[in-house]
């Protein structure tokens, strides 16, 4: 298994926890943010 180091800001936005990802994610190529995060979602979650 290999180990990946992210760099992440925790906050609150509107009561919900959110987690923004500021460095070290895997290149999602091009697109939108809907296919961006379905790309993370299906390939590297």
């Amino acid at each position: 298994m290999s180990q990946v180091s992210l760099r992440v800001i925790d906050s609150h936005t509107e009561g919900e926890p959110t987690r923004v990802v500021i460095a070290g994610g895997p290149d999602l190529g091009s697109g939108t943010m809907a296919e961006k995060s379905r790309r993370l979602r299906e390939e590297h979650d």
